[in-house]
C-alpha cells in the first residue's frame, strides 16, 4: 500500500511526451488517506491510442466513512497516474454498496482530443467549454429563454 506522499513524483511532463508513465500503467495502483483510512484503487487500466486516452475503473474503499468527493478522487487519481494539470480527466457511473463505491474515469492527453471525442455535456462537466449547465429543471430553463 502506498501512502498518498510516497505516489506523487512531482515532475512535470512535456506536452510531446505520453502522460501515463508504464508504471502507472502496470501497477495495481493504490492511495490511502491517511486521516480517513479511504483506499482509492485503479485495478484496470487500459489505454486507447486511437483516442489519445486512458480509461480505467476507480475502487473506493472506505469503512464507516461516507464516499469521498469526486474532486478529491479526481485530484488523487491525477496525480498517481501523473497528469498535467491542464489534462482532461471524467469520472462517472459511481455506485456505492456498502463501504464499497466503483466508478469509470477518461483521461485524456490533450484537451483538443477531448474536444474531437466527447460530446458536449461531457465537455461541460470536464469544464473544457465555457458555457455552464443551467441550474434547475425545465421551468427555469423556459423561463431564461422567454426574458
Amino acid at each position: 500500500v502506498l501512502r498518498l506522499g510516497d505516489c506523487v513524483t512531482g515532475g512535470k511532463h512535456p506536452a510531446s511526451q505520453p502522460r501515463f508513465t508504464e508504471e502507472a500503467m502496470k501497477t495495481r495502483n493504490t492511495i490511502v488517506l491517511p486521516p480517513h483510512g479511504v483506499t482509492i484503487t485503479t485495478p484496470h487500466l487500459e489505454r486507447e491510442d486511437a483516442f489519445n486516452r486512458t480509461k480505467f475503473v476507480v475502487n473506493v474503499l472506505h469503512c464507516r466513512q461516507p464516499k469521498p468527493a469526486k474532486p478529491v478522487i479526481a485530484e488523487l487519481v491525477r496525480e498517481r497516474l501523473q497528469l498535467h494539470p491542464s489534462c482532461p480527466l471524467y469520472l462517472s457511473k459511481f455506485r456505492t454498496a456498502g463501504p464499497n463505491s466503483r466508478g469509470f474515469g477518461l483521461a485524456y492527453d490533450h484537451p483538443e482530443d477531448a474536444v474531437q471525442y466527447e460530446p458536449a455535456h461531457k465537455l461541460k462537466k470536464m469544464g473544457i467549454t465555457a458555457e455552464a449547465i443551467h441550474a434547475g429543471g425545465k421551468k427555469p430553463h423556459r423561463s431564461q429563454k422567454t426574458c
